[in-house]
């Protein structure tokens, strides 16, 4: 069974805890999570690795790339549209 086209115009609402499915795939980005933050610092301490070419300290990832294919299911935290710019 197939879907018919959504319009470009298309802006569904979105209420925090309901489960959506993504029906277009897009690359975004979303915020690291805590479990990935701790990993990052493990791995920072495991090799050492301190400073970057430049000379100064690494800071951690606040952001990372997501693929959101269609069919996969999120659960809305927060229904805002925000623009974070990286």
């Amino acid at each position: 069974m197939t879907r018919p086209p959504l319009t470009e115009s298309f802006i569904p609402k979105l209420k925090k805890g309901q489960l959506v499915e993504v029906v277009m795939g897009c690359t975004g980005t979303r915020r690291v999570t805590e479990a990935e933050l701790q990993h990052w610092d493990a791995e920072r301490r495991r090799l050492g690795d301190w400073f970057d070419s430049a000379g100064e300290s690494r800071l951690p990832p606040r952001f990372a790339s997501d693929d959101f294919s269609p069919g996969r299911k999120l659960t809305v935290l927060r229904a805002a549209a925000s623009v974070n710019h990286i």
